[in-house]
């Protein structure tokens, strides 16, 4: 969802079209993150719980450090710039983590 989201932001033909699409990455997050933090919390193993849901936290804040960067390349005066590309941006880190997330992430039980 958050590819679709992202993609079909960079594809808009109106603002109503990438509210839509906007929505549709906050819908996403909102819902992931703390399915993903509850999901770790019940099955991890004991030993290595706080770590990872420790990790999941770094990995908000890394993604908030990105969205910065973003907004400093395409968008720094936050008025001008080129947002459709700052919409393909955002779709990066979900577009690498789509093939390991295929290939190596088993069902939930």
């Amino acid at each position: 969802d958050l590819l679709l989201g992202a993609i079909g932001m960079w594809s808009a033909a109106s603002p109503l079209d990438v509210g839509v699409f906007r929505a549709v990455t906050g819908f996403s997050v909102g819902i992931g993150v703390p399915a993903s933090l509850t999901i770790i919390s019940e099955i991890a193993p004991s030993k290595s719980r706080a770590s990872l849901v420790g990790l999941c936290y770094v990995a908000i804040a890394l993604g908030a450090v990105y969205a910065d960067l973003g907004l400093y390349l395409f968008l720094p005066d936050l008025k001008s710039g080129d947002w459709r590309s700052l919409c393909l941006f955002s779709a990066l880190p979900a577009l690498l983590a789509l093939p390991s997330a295929l290939c190596d992430l088993e069902d939930t039980p």
